[in-house]
């Protein structure tokens, strides 16, 4: 029993002390405009407040107490002074505060919170102009240069802390991004906005990616007061470069692509390769392809923002593009691409059954990897040719002049250049199976 009271009671003093804490706050008013909660430093228990003027300020205090104390202090809260108030029930004023300090009351019981109090037309943001220039051997960057007048506000937490209060600006600019999807690459143009904390200027940003002017306004706190300040630089000239690479893999009537396992692909392979480009920044392409599997191969040049290429050969390769842009001081190399084709292979059946199970082993018809040219003939037992095909990817059906032949063993004659650049030969048979319910089809 008496445990269960003591569990209760502490359940008591928490929600008293949830309520005063909920019930206690500081309210400032006066000086030109509304009053603004700066930073509310929750961490230290005070919020910092900028009036604009001190004329008429007051800093009003309400509880469920009718006993306030107050006190203020300019660095430390333990070598605060006394503040005299005028007090109205459970609520009390300090009239005429200083800029500068920190005020608070302390009562007999609960939570103390502490407010600062800083008149910014003191401090008020002066921005004059704004220079952007670009940064020697750094292409991504570029440097906000200006004239202004920003003095730094401080205040001090309770247990003595000096702390600056943080200005926010507002820079805005043209630039342009990438916008990538399942089928292409874009970049389109887009109005950025920074924030940048702190003075402003002698700072370093990313270069935008097309030819624009820079507007700066602040700071924030100017902006509550609506004095905010705006300047606008002379129109810059980028030499930022944004690129990608767009891949097209090309049907010359073969099927286009062919994909094996692992992302490797069969040859030939006919690919476009496509540089997506913030021009006219980007003004001069250079590509290079070049086997990583053999050094020995002389690599592929090619000049333009976009280029046809032809993988005939197994190994592995690299795409290189360069690209400079038009005062020809600024470069970007992307290297991240690569395309394996597959080793030579090739192999052919020895029986099939047209006619008898549709979409089942009813056509001869080779499997392979990396046929980049190709010839077939099939002969019957006389030598007679039944069927020449040079695409790999079709096959014999099993008919002559549009009926089928006689089953039996028939004879084939193969040959093609692979992606080892050699040419192969490759002879056989073949039975043909066919049930006698199909014979008035046959021709001999």
């Amino acid at each position: 029993m008496f445990k269960r009271r003591l569990i209760s009671s502490g359940i008591l003093i928490i929600l008293l002390l949830v309520s005063y804490n909920v019930y206690a706050q500081y309210t400032i008013t006066g000086g030109t405009g509304t009053p603004m909660l700066a930073e509310p430093n929750t961490g230290n228990d005070i919020d910092v407040y900028l009036v604009y003027g001190m004329s008429g300020v007051e800093i009003g205090y309400s509880s469920s107490s009718s006993s306030h104390q107050w006190f203020r202090y300019k660095s430390k809260a333990l070598e605060a002074e006394p503040v005299t108030a005028q007090q109205n029930g459970t609520t009390s004023v300090i009239s005429n505060p200083e800029e500068g300090y920190g005020y608070f009351v302390k009562e007999t019981s609960g939570f103390t919170k502490y407010v600062w109090l800083i008149d910014y037309s003191k401090y008020k943001a002066e921005l004059n102009n704004l220079r952007v220039s670009g940064i020697k051997d750094d292409c991504g960057q570029v440097k906000l240069e200006g004239d202004g007048k920003l003095e730094p506000m401080y205040y001090y937490t309770p247990r003595g802390t000096k702390m600056e209060l943080v200005r926010l600006f507002e820079l805005k600019y043209n630039t342009e991004e990438l916008r990538q999807d399942d089928l292409s690459t874009t970049i389109i143009p887009i109005q950025k906005t920074d924030t940048i904390k702190g003075y402003p200027f002698g700072r370093n940003i990313s270069a935008p990616y097309t030819d624009t002017e820079f507007t700066l306004k602040g700071d924030m706190f100017a902006r509550h007061f609506n004095m905010e300040q705006q300047v606008t630089s002379e129109w810059y000239t980028t030499t930022a470069l944004l690129v990608a690479v767009d891949t097209t893999y090309i049907d010359n009537g073969d099927g286009g692509a062919k994909i094996l396992e692992d992302g490797i692909f069969s040859a030939p392979l006919d690919v476009r390769f496509t540089a997506v480009a913030n021009e006219p920044v980007a003004n001069a392409f250079t590509w290079k392809i070049y086997s990583k599997t053999d050094p020995l191969q002389n690599p592929a040049i090619y000049r333009g923002s976009e280029v046809e290429h032809l993988f005939d050969r197994e190994g592995t390769f690299a795409i290189e593009l360069q690209v400079l842009d038009r005062t020809g001081q600024c470069e970007t190399v992307l290297s991240d691409y690569e395309i394996t084709i597959s080793e030579f292979y090739w192999d052919a059946p020895n029986v099939f059954s047209p006619g008898a199970s549709p979409g089942i082993n009813d056509e001869f018809k080779i499997r392979y990897k990396s046929i980049t040219s190709f010839k077939g003939w099939i002969f019957n037992r006389w030598g007679n040719e039944m069927f020449y095909w040079t695409n790999p990817d079709l096959g014999w059906d099993g008919k002559k002049g549009g009926k089928y032949v006689a089953p039996g063993v028939y004879f084939y004659i193969l040959e093609a250049k692979g992606s080892d650049g050699k040419t192969h030969k490759k002879k056989g048979s073949i039975s043909i199976l066919r049930s006698k319910t199909e014979r008035n089809e046959i021709i001999e």
